[in-house]
């Protein structure tokens, strides 16, 4: 089996759930509105590259203005899309429009720290939605975004239009992952990471150690082997009742068992 970084975060959050949704393809509904937001949010910033016109020449206050022009004009079509499927109670179309806002704000800041004569060169990412395999661990994903800074360095960007992970360890590992994923494509040398929460203004930026990358290697050949142990233990907990498979858990024929252990974190 092929591992990416959700099927490894679902394995490490609890593998009998792993087992059921990737060994045993048990059917499950999804978030339906997060889904959809995550992903007209990665239809916007791939159709706003290719609409924005930002070239050399051009100062702070015309790259702002012509950020936001391309943003509104990408943006705007898909809000009905949102309206139509996402739950209210979750977010509104006031809530996604904020997201694109906190969006051209981070573009306008990263459009002003270049110098007008290196805005062709480095304003544009060098990748949108690369997709990327390492035989080796046998590992896939899919990159949001790759920069190129003017030191000749290469930045993983990954976006996030959920809550800000608190997990800084998980957010770390992820972005080497990405790091890999970018190498293994000929971006060299992935020098910083970065995961970018619009919905609540927040960006995690770090350079990128070289014993985090093991670490996150060493997790991927971890989870593969358990796997290929057939080692799928539950992990229970109070979380277990909104778990989309708890109804044909083994953990569900003893609900006391559930409700006797802390809550999760």
């Amino acid at each position: 089996m092929w591992l990416s970084k959700t099927r490894i975060f679902d394995y490490e959050f609890c593998p009998k759930r792993f087992e059921y949704k990737y060994i045993e393809k048990v059917p499950s509904r999804g978030d339906v509105a997060r889904e959809v937001m995550g992903r007209n949010f990665h239809l916007f910033f791939e159709a706003f590259f290719s609409e924005v016109d930002i070239h050399n020449g051009m100062n702070a206050l015309e790259c702002m203005e012509e950020i936001r022009r391309a943003a509104l004009y990408v943006a705007s079509p898909m809000s009905g899309d949102l309206e139509s499927y996402i739950d209210f109670q979750w977010t509104t179309a006031k809530d996604y429009y904020h997201i694109i806002q906190t969006f051209i704000d981070a573009e306008s800041a990263r459009a002003a720290i270049l110098q007008p004569d290196m805005l062709n060169e480095f304003y544009y990412p060098v990748a949108l939605e690369a997709r990327f395999k390492i035989p080796e661990l046998k590992f896939e994903g899919i990159i949001d975004r790759i920069d190129l800074d003017p030191t000749m360095n290469y930045t993983v960007i990954d976006y996030k239009t959920g809550a800000v992970k608190k997990n800084v360890s998980k957010i770390r590992k992820e972005l080497c992952w990405y790091k890999l994923g970018a190498e293994a494509l000929g971006y060299k040398p992935v020098t910083y990471g970065s995961m970018f929460f619009p919905r609540h203004n927040y960006v995690f930026l770090e350079r990128i150690k070289p014993i985090s990358v093991t670490y996150a290697i060493r997790t991927i050949k971890s989870v593969a082997d358990k796997i290929e142990e057939g080692k799928f233990p539950p992990r229970i907990g109070r979380w277990c009742e909104d778990c989309p498979y708890f109804d044909i858990c083994e953990v569900s024929v003893d609900d006391e068992q559930v409700g006797v252990l802390p809550e999760k974190g």
